[in-house]
């Protein structure tokens, strides 16, 4: 009688053994990667987010005139005071020449982060983001139509991006020079982390 071959228990079992090695084997660098990749990703979001916010705040700060002081009221919408204090370092609000003479006063530009209903700050008045992250703002007040316009959004809140940290802190002489200082967060995907950017440049108003 011919006999058949065929495998034993014990020969089942080595061979589950050694394809479960391979497959750890293989898994390992590729969850490594895929971790890496993710992560290079958000750090690389972050740092072009805070780049352009930063990048359009200086230009907006360089082509002002005066920085409005909040006890002024010159630049209050409502009930909300966009105009700078120390205590609020988060706002600032500041003249743009007249387009028919350089020398006066114009438009008023904003630049504020919008803080969530639970902090004792208050809300953007205009525009609350739909999940009530903070976010960064600019907002103009046209002297020609005595109104103000609607905000415009520099930072949007995707993937769990939030502003953390806007600071405005004026100096000199003639308060006429600024330092900003911009930090962002950004939770990754896989880990849950939070990857954050920061940001510091000083300006001179004026300079364009």
């Amino acid at each position: 009688m011919k006999q058949e071959k065929g495998l034993t228990l014990v020969e089942v079992m080595v061979a589950a053994a050694l394809i479960a090695i391979i497959a750890i084997l293989l898994y390992l660098p590729y969850r490594g990667t895929y971790r890496s990749y993710h992560t290079g990703s958000v750090e690389t979001n972050i740092q072009e987010n805070t780049r352009i916010a930063m990048k359009r705040i200086i230009k907006e700060l360089g082509a002002g005139m005066v920085i409005i002081p909040e006890d002024s009221n010159d630049a209050q919408d409502g009930s909300i005071n966009y105009g700078y204090t120390e205590n609020h370092p988060y706002k600032i609000a500041i003249y743009l020449p007249d387009s028919s003479n350089p020398k006066a006063p114009g438009d008023i530009i904003t630049l504020y982060a919008a803080l969530p209903e639970n902090s004792t700050n208050p809300l953007d008045p205009a525009q609350t983001s739909p999940e009530n992250l903070p976010l960064l703002y600019i907002r103009r007040y046209n002297a020609t139509t005595l109104s103000w316009e609607n905000p415009e959004c520099l930072i949007r809140p995707e993937n769990d991006l939030k502003v953390i940290q806007l600071n405005f802190i004026p100096g000199g002489d003639n308060r006429d020079k600024v330092i900003v200082t911009l930090e962002l967060t950004q939770r990754e995907p896989l880990s849950g982390n939070w990857r954050s950017y920061k940001l510091t440049s000083s300006l001179k108003l004026g300079a364009r």
